[in-house]
């Protein structure tokens, strides 16, 4: 008989306490944030690249990763590029990715798997 009751009251007494501790208790509603706040989960280098002063799409970003794959290039900045744009897009930063891999296709043009990282 006690089995019972215990069984029947454990779970009302669960019930109780949450409605209790949430009985009152409003969620704040957050304010809006001001347009001019960025709001980034990346790398934050958006104000930094400036395309237009030197042709550049994207700066070296080390320390990020170390994912490389063997392109057919002769140029060591190409390669770099595009083992950076990889790491990045491993990493769910997309825009970086692709300002990556135009930046590989910038310093070789005829290679290949650097348009392939722009798709």
């Amino acid at each position: 008989m006690k089995k019972v009751s215990l069984l029947f009251v454990f779970p009302v007494v669960l019930f109780a306490t949450y409605l209790f501790a949430f009985q009152g208790k409003r969620t704040a509603v957050p304010r809006a944030i001001k347009s001019s706040t960025p709001v980034m989960c990346g790398s934050g280098i958006v104000g930094e690249v400036d395309t237009t002063r030197n042709g550049k799409f994207i700066q070296r970003l080390p320390g990020w990763g170390h994912h490389s794959y063997a392109i057919t290039t002769g140029n060591d900045s190409a390669r770099f590029y595009f083992n950076q744009g990889l790491t990045m897009y491993y990493s769910y930063h997309m825009k970086e990715a692709f300002a990556s891999f135009k930046e590989a296709s910038r310093f070789d043009p005829s290679a290949a798997m650097t348009y392939w990282g722009r798709l």
